[in-house]
């Protein structure tokens, strides 16, 4: 008898876990199939001004670091009545610099971005359901703009179920740069100053 080597790891997680759907989660499905402006009704964007000097690809790393902790944030749904938990979902930190602006052209592109955000429809199947941006005012002063599925909002910005991931954020973040962020990162926690937006 022949052995044949196997390249089997028995303590390998499945690359996709597949759940039944809650009930909320299969009303919501229903809700968004009617189209992009329902879809975006559960839209939400959340600014965060962030001063002091900052380690850009730091915080990008520590918002994929606070995805991978999190199975709630690699979430994904189907047309089957099924939430797919994945593995591993990548997150985006695009940069925009607004440096060259004047105040105002970088407060009305500000606006213009999370409106923007505000109006663009979730890819519930293929996920992400959460978006970051990062916006350079100047040298010290950025916005980071988180935009999430309301269903993932509420594990991120906002109510009592979100303090773990947030307080994630913070501890990720200052573990990776000992940055002045963590103030406002602190303040997030707490829902100070601006208010999760939703799409009017």
């Amino acid at each position: 008898m022949r052995l044949i080597p196997v390249d089997y790891d028995p303590f390998a997680r499945p690359a996709v876990t597949v759940l039944p759907m809650t009930e909320p989660q299969s009303e919501m499905w229903a809700a968004v199939q009617m189209g992009s402006e329902a879809s975006c009704s559960y839209n939400q964007c959340c600014p965060l001004r962030l001063t002091g000097r900052l380690d850009v690809e730091a915080l990008r790393g520590a918002l994929q670091r606070v995805v991978d902790r999190h199975a709630a944030l690699r979430a994904t749904f189907d047309a089957e009545g099924e939430q797919r938990i994945h593995e591993v979902l990548s997150i985006e930190l695009p940069l925009v610099d607004l440096t060259s602006r004047t105040r105002a052209e970088a407060t009305d592109e500000l606006e213009r971005i999370m409106e923007g955000e505000s109006r663009e429809p979730f890819d519930l199947a293929g996920g992400p359901l959460i978006r970051a941006w990062l916006v350079r005012e100047d040298d010290e002063t950025h916005v980071l703009v988180l935009t999430a599925h309301s269903h993932r909002l509420r594990r991120m910005v906002g109510g009592h179920r979100a303090a773990r991931p947030r307080r994630s954020l913070l501890g990720q973040h200052e573990g990776s740069a000992g940055l002045a962020a963590a103030g406002g990162l602190l303040r997030w926690i707490t829902c100070a100053g601006d208010e999760p937006r939703s799409r009017a």
